[in-house]
């Protein structure tokens, strides 16, 4: 994963019957009810954990095998690629994966525990050079409830995952650590409400403010 990663139209599938090809036997389609789309997923839970066990590293089979981590940091890089991508052709139209990249790429972080500088640069340049920045946010209710453009440091910290916020406080260029907007007020009444006592630490090495009133408890520390 570097500064060249791109996504390559050429090894697009447009068809996404075709994975069944690629990956016979491993998965299996999933009708959804409710008018939802089709959804994609190994055929077993056995599948998984077969893969990711590390004694399939001592067999015939040892190619196959998945770290957790190390996945979840691929499949967060390719998400960041694609809304790269996304955000290039200025719109969201048209793009098959741009909901499950904007959700999840996020989650993916939450299993990684540290990272490269290139990785934190990626997300650093998705969130602070698009417009569209505020697609990569999972709580799309908030944004429509309060009327409000919220900032990145904020949405980070409400979400709780620690490789973003290292991304943000150490390779971004962030304005305001105690910028006001949201339900919770700030970044810090954001992580320190929902839990997230790493994001906590972060931000108070980074001289948050704690007195700040406002939101849900009034400060951070209540």
């Amino acid at each position: 994963f570097d500064d060249e990663a791109h996504f390559n139209h050429d090894a697009h599938i447009y068809q996404p019957e075709q994975i069944f090809e690629l990956c016979s036997c491993l998965v299996v389609k999933v009708e959804k009810s409710n008018a939802k789309p089709s959804i994609i997923q190994l055929a077993h839970f056995s599948v998984k954990e077969y893969l990711m066990h590390s004694r399939i590293k001592d067999t015939m089979a040892a190619y196959f095998y998945l770290n957790e981590e190390i996945s979840h940091q691929l499949l967060a890089e390719a998400c960041l690629i694609y809304l790269e991508e996304v955000f290039s052709k200025k719109s969201f139209a048209g793009t098959q994966l741009a909901a499950y990249t904007a959700t999840y790429w996020i989650k993916h972080t939450a299993f990684i525990q540290e990272a490269s500088s290139q990785f934190y640069t990626k997300i650093s340049k998705c969130i602070y050079s698009s417009d569209h920045w505020i697609k990569l946010w999972i709580d799309r209710w908030e944004i429509l409830s309060y009327k409000v453009i919220l900032s990145p440091i904020y949405c980070i910290a409400a979400h709780g995952s620690n490789i973003a916020m290292k991304a943000i406080l150490s390779y971004g260029s962030y304005q305001n650590i105690d910028i006001i907007g949201g339900q919770y007020n700030t970044a810090l009444q954001a992580a320190s409400y929902r839990g997230h006592a790493s994001i906590v630490k972060m931000l108070l090495d980074k001289d948050a403010d704690v007195n700040i009133q406002g939101g849900r408890q009034s400060t951070a520390l209540q």
